[in-house]
């Protein structure tokens, strides 16, 4: 059993963001979950970032950076949209942690003030389509990851959805299932770090073809 920390979007704790931390759990992981807004779940991405924004995006990112104090070492973590801001954090701040995966939106460097590590692997996904993710830079910081660290893949999936774990179109559910398998494979592979643990390669397979810069 591996640990996950999985950061919600700027919807909130939603049921779609819920199935996935529970598809995870039945693969056998654990999975926190924390809820960066008191309990308040919102219909429209315009009603959830004006929350965020009444609440104030670093003192949000804190809450969810926070939770991985209570992780044990070699953990992942998942940042969707908005929750990609603490994930990254984590990423280049906390030794404790083994895979962080993007989900929507990506850092630019200079936001992060530090390289991103050689140890930890970084997976960013999202809609090729998406105006949030295509016009927005976060294409442009995702690229230039890709280009100058060591381990950092992008994949653009069909679509045109920011939140594509909340819709139901096939594109959309194909984007889901990529991202459950992105982090499943994660999870197994920090399971198979540990030293009870019979030891694999550290590949995300044929099937899980990532896009170039």
């Amino acid at each position: 059993m591996a640990q996950l920390l999985l950061i919600h979007h700027a919807l909130g704790l939603t049921h779609a963001v819920r199935r996935l931390a529970g598809a995870w759990r039945d693969a056998g992981h654990e999975v926190s979950l924390p809820d960066l807004y008191d309990g308040n779940v919102f219909e429209t991405i315009p009603e959830g970032l004006a929350y965020a924004n009444s609440v104030g995006s670093e003192s949000l990112s804190a809450k969810g950076e926070d939770a991985a104090g209570d992780l044990a070492p070699g953990f992942i973590v998942c940042g969707i949209s908005m929750g990609v801001i603490p994930a990254m954090r984590i990423g280049v701040s906390d030794d404790a942690v083994n895979g962080v995966v993007a989900v929507g939106s990506c850092l630019p460097g200079e936001f992060l003030e530090a390289p991103w590590p050689r140890s930890v692997p970084l997976r960013i996904i999202a809609s090729k389509d998406d105006p949030f993710f295509r016009d927005e830079g976060d294409l442009e910081a995702a690229q230039e990851l890709v280009a100058t660290a060591a381990d950092v893949r992008l994949k653009l999936m069909p679509g045109t959805e920011h939140l594509f774990m909340e819709a139901s179109d096939p594109l959309s559910r194909a984007a889901t299932e990529r991202l459950y398998e992105v982090v499943l494979r994660m999870l197994e592979k920090a399971d198979s770090l540990k030293p009870d643990s019979a030891e694999e390669e550290n590949e995300d397979g044929d099937d899980l073809v990532w896009d170039l810069p």
